[in-house]
């Protein structure tokens, strides 16, 4: 009991500090204590439950271990700040996997005057991928706005110009995308500006972060240190 004790213990730490979130640790320890920890489950549930604990409390303990002596940051000790968000597991793991079947068929036309299918190929690899993405468009341009792009890869795959499909209220449209950041003042401003008129409620998320006029260079890949990073998609012809 004590052993299930401590790799609770464990795993609610790093559980926390993985999140900040306290309200996270509570609806674990409840759903913990029901599942596993009560009369309500006894026997061959309560002994599965409490031993995966346990694997999981020892695994962390290990690779905090193994971090510290490679000189990493500890995995049980608070973040660096760095890592990503819960909620962009959750986006892609659960949320994701529902939304993208839905766009392709007729039930998601509606949610796809929002949310695009995006179809690109994988810079390195060719491979072909898809990802739903939230959009504004203004005539034959797309505007999308990855959130927390220093936790994202895909948009890094269109960086040198790529063609890219699309899956638009049911319509699927072919373009050209560009990504900009700080080094494109005017043209990440009149694409910030356009992608709020569209989808306000992220004015306040770029409050902080608002384009400045910055000096055009192609020297540097795109950063996400000074600000946002906007993929603009130029479709091939009006579909209107």
């Amino acid at each position: 009991m004590f052993l299930g004790l401590t790799c609770g213990a464990f795993v609610l730490t790093w559980l926390y500090n993985r999140t900040s979130s306290i309200l996270l640790v509570i609806v674990w320890h409840g759903t913990y204590n029901f599942v596993g920890g009560t009369q309500a489950a006894t026997g061959v549930l309560a002994t599965v439950i409490s031993t995966l604990i346990m694997i999981q409390g020892i695994a962390l303990v290990l690779l905090d271990l193994r971090a510290r002596r490679g000189g990493r940051p500890s995995i049980l000790g608070p973040g660096t700040g760095k890592e990503p968000p819960i909620s962009l597991w959750v986006t892609n793991h659960l949320a994701n996997p529902v939304v993208r079947p839905l766009l392709r068929r007729p039930i998601g036309h509606r949610l796809g005057r929002h949310v695009a299918l995006l179809r690109y190929h994988g810079r390195r690899t060719g491979r072909s991928y898809e990802l739903p993405v939230q959009y504004a468009r203004d005539g034959n341009r797309v505007w999308i706005l990855p959130g927390a792009p220093e936790h994202k890869i895909w948009w890094r795959n269109l960086c040198d110009g790529a063609e890219v499909d699309l899956t638009l209220a049911g319509r699927c449209l072919h373009g050209h995308s560009v990504v900009l950041d700080q080094r494109h003042g005017p043209e990440l401003t009149e694409g910030v500006s356009a992608y709020l008129r569209d989808v306000p409620h992220v004015r306040q998320v770029l409050g902080a972060t608002r384009p400045t006029p910055a000096k055009t260079t192609t020297e540097a890949p795109p950063s996400t240190d000074q600000g946002p990073v906007l993929v603009r998609i130029d479709l091939d012809h009006d579909t209107d």
